[in-house]
């Protein structure tokens, strides 16, 4: 016996590629539309590089496809990269060398809260506040009464202009008319 008939493991090299298997694969509209020329470059491509993008770019010129839309980020070169949306603070120089601008550094302006008793966050498992809620009668008693009181004190007090003490005669040209709530239109 030969030795190469002898030996256990045998290679077996798949056929070229051609036309015919090329067809018999499972095709897309784009692999379908090439014209003979055009698979011929496709094959070349793909048997000369084993990367999807060249065959596609090469497709993609070949059927004139739209060369003015933009790459994607998964396309793209990794120099396309836009970032995240943040301003620069500063330069970079024809060196590489990166410069940072004082005054395009964004800082955060806080008052002095030394001494202040309040927190900054009320959880929400604190109980309800204790003060009822601030109805109509209690706001003129503690606004508009005080101001009545003292020009009746003083004998200033006039019951026709009462505009001074902020009352409307009518809510016309109001654009939140006050009374009556429920009017029906």
């Amino acid at each position: 016996m030969p030795a190469a008939e002898s030996s256990p493991i045998s290679i077996i090299k798949p056929p070229p590629m051609t036309r015919d298997s090329y067809v018999g694969r499972r095709r897309s509209p784009a692999d379908i539309a090439l014209s003979r020329p055009a698979f011929l470059l496709v094959k070349l491509m793909s048997e000369t590089f084993s990367m999807g993008l060249l065959t596609n770019l090469a497709r993609g010129l070949v059927r004139g496809a739209d060369r003015m839309a933009e790459f994607t980020s998964k396309r793209g070169p990794r120099s396309h990269n836009k970032g995240r949306g943040a301003r620069k603070l500063g330069y970079v120089t024809l060196g590489g060398k990166f410069i940072k601008i004082k005054e395009m550094v964004p800082e955060f302006v806080v008052p002095d809260l030394t001494g202040f008793k309040l927190k900054p966050y009320v959880s929400y498992k604190t109980p309800k506040g204790t003060e009822p809620p601030l109805t109509a009668k209690q706001l003129f008693m503690e606004v508009v009464a005080p101001q009545i009181e003292k020009d009746i004190k003083e004998g200033t007090f006039d019951p026709n202009n009462l505009e001074k003490y902020g009352y409307e005669p009518t809510q016309e040209g109001k654009l939140f008319q006050l009374f009556p709530k429920n009017y029906v239109r």
